[in-house]
């Protein structure tokens, strides 16, 4: 019959499932599965991708040295360069910033927070809040730190951000006189200029390499490898006894006893309670030093660095707001007077030459000795109060008008 015809037909072609494999698909197999080159390559990619995934390094102390995975630099820098249209407000500034971000969110939300989740901590979440009740503006905040840097790391931000595809619509610069004072160290050590160099460059736009983008990219790998070889240097030379090289033992330095050792990053942050008193003379110590060997002229450097940063943000149309962090009574004592009154003026001067709104809350009497955590951070009751004593400043200043409200929503 014609239909057990087709049907012996269709039958007679079987499928390319039921088909059995040609010797060349056969040789493919055996090569995918049973070559040790293939196998050893697919290994290679895997332990590399454990490796950026899971950031072992971040659990290890070598003195002197901050690894790559200890850094959130590099991660702050990608995500200014590559911006987000789900943020909208950027906030930048210090360790004293990420602590009144950080501290007061995890209050809100009655949770811990551990010394690897407070570094790479970018919300601002009680802002937010508080920026929606009191004005109804839909903010979106990404707060940025760089711990211990210069006033000069934030501007290389800002710059990086407004540049981005998605530039904020408001920004909060907040300083302290450490950020303008410190002649400790070259401004070459900044640490963001050191990052942005060590770090490999994100890709413009376009589909075109270039031979420097593409070493950058071998770069960073390597770099990642060279620090892996480093804390296996250090651990034998210090089992052994000996300088990690000729230029160490040149100087006298022999490692004795364990130099690397493992720490708990996800132990819980303590910012309830005070330093203890070894603690505060070494933090007394290190903020004397600074400021004994402050010049003038770091304070003038920096300041151009404010002034070029407002400049910027003026051209661009995006509205600033310079916050001067405060900072508790054993810091002041600690600030010479001279250099506290000429950090103050010049911040002053600045920013009415750049008619930016300033809110100077350095000596701010709201905040008292049970608000701080040590010289110059709030623990988490600081932290909340910070955030209602600048509601409470934005609304004197009526900086965030019903105009700049409904532009900034839309």
């Amino acid at each position: 019959m014609p239909g057990s015809l087709i049907g012996d037909k269709k039958n007679s072609n079987p499928s390319p499932k039921d088909r059995p494999l040609t010797k060349k698909e056969c040789g493919v197999v055996k090569l995918v599965c049973f070559s040790s080159f293939c196998w050893t390559i697919i290994i290679l990619i895997t332990a590399e991708i454990a490796v950026r995934v899971s950031r072992p390094l971040r659990f290890v102390k070598v003195p002197g040295i901050i690894l790559q995975d200890q850094d959130p630099i590099a991660e702050e820098v990608s995500i200014l360069r590559t911006g987000s249209s789900n943020t909208n407000t950027l906030l930048l500034g210090t360790s004293l910033l990420r602590n009144v971000t950080a501290f007061a969110d995890a209050a809100q939300e009655n949770r811990h927070l551990t010394s690897d989740s407070w570094n790479r901590y970018f919300q601002a979440k009680t802002l937010d809040r508080l920026l929606k009740s009191n004005f109804d503006l839909n903010a979106k905040s990404l707060n940025i730190f760089v711990g211990g840097g210069f006033f000069y790391d934030s501007w290389l931000l800002l710059e990086i951000a407004v540049k981005s595809k998605h530039p904020p619509k408001f920004v909060i610069l907040t300083v302290a006189p450490k950020d303008f004072l410190d002649s400790t160290r070259p401004l070459s050590d900044s640490h963001v200029k050191l990052s942005l160099k060590l770090r490999a460059k994100d890709l413009e736009e376009g589909t075109e390499i270039s031979a420097t983008s593409l070493a950058n990219k071998f770069s960073r790998y390597y770099q990642l490898k060279s620090e892996y070889r480093c804390i296996l240097e250090t651990m034998v030379c210090s089992a052994l006894g000996r300088a990690p090289s000729i230029y160490a033992a040149l100087n006298g330095t022999v490692l004795k006893g364990p130099k690397v050792e493992l720490c708990n990053t996800d132990e819980a942050i303590d910012m309830e309670n005070h330093l203890a008193e070894a603690e505060t003379a070494t933090l007394n110590s290190y903020y004397s030093s600074v400021y004994e060997s402050s010049r003038r002229e770091t304070l003038c450097e920096q300041t151009k660095f404010l002034e070029q940063a407002l400049s910027l943000l003026k051209e661009q149309n995006i509205k600033c707001l310079v916050v001067a962090m405060p900072l508790s009574k054993k810091h002041a004592e600690v600030l010479p007077t001279d250099l506290a009154n000429a950090f103050t003026e010049k911040l002053a001067e600045t920013c009415s030459t750049a008619k930016v709104c300033l809110f100077d809350l350095t000596n701010d009497q709201r905040f008292r000795a049970d608000d701080y955590h040590d010289l110059v951070h709030l623990n988490k009751k600081g932290s909340l109060k910070f955030w209602d004593v600048l509601i409470e400043e934005l609304k004197k200043a009526k900086l965030l008008s019903p105009s700049f409200t409904n532009n900034f929503n839309n």
